[in-house]
């Protein structure tokens, strides 16, 4: 099974929990901000870039880094929120 499709899985089922409704629900409240604050774009596309940084991965032979708390959980679900963050700056102004 492909990376892709373990993090596609992951994602889904993370959206199925009380905590995807949660983030849904946030989606929805950014975008509904950022019709309001247009400005409010640039912070989103700043977290954009800083979430799709933390997707890369270094493995060496012996030896996986993994990173502090929140960060490793940002990471694991890295390409959900991307998509999630592109969708809401494609909100216009």
């Amino acid at each position: 099974m492909s990376n892709f499709r373990l993090q596609l899985e992951a994602f889904l089922q993370l959206m199925g929990s009380p905590l995807g409704a949660v983030a849904i629900a946030g989606v929805l409240l950014l975008m509904f901000a950022l019709g309001m604050l247009p400005k409010l774009k640039w912070p989103v596309l700043v977290f954009l870039l800083f979430c799709s940084t933390l997707s890369y991965r270094i493995d060496l032979s012996n030896f996986v880094v993994t990173l502090a708390f929140p960060l490793e959980q940002i990471r694991s679900q890295c390409r959900g929120i991307c998509a999630a963050l592109l969708i809401v700056l494609l909100v216009p102004p």
